[in-house]
């Protein structure tokens, strides 16, 4: 069975952290193929939709995982395992 795709939502600022969350970003989606990463700017509509004030931001199929600070790989491989799991059984 194909996996499905999740959506993920980057939301980034021109500072250090953002940065670091693109990269953390790049090296989970080399083992997660499904990825579909989308970037958007601190002032955007979806960032305003989101409530999302400060960068970097990240929100994987409609789930904030964090807001102003960098989410480590291992924390989003544990995410993304979880959650496949649950698509499989459920």
């Amino acid at each position: 069975m194909a996996e499905r795709n999740l959506r993920v939502e980057l939301y980034l600022d021109q500072d250090e952290a953002s940065a670091e969350q693109r990269e953390v970003i790049g090296k989970v989606s080399q083992r997660f193929p499904q990825l579909e990463v989308q970037e958007f700017t601190l002032d955007s509509s979806q960032a305003l939709d989101r409530g999302i004030i400060l960068a970097p931001g990240l929100v994987i199929d409609d789930v904030i995982l964090g807001v102003g600070r960098v989410v480590s790989a291992g924390k989003i491989r544990r995410f993304l395992e979880s959650d496949k799991v649950e698509d499989e059984n459920g």
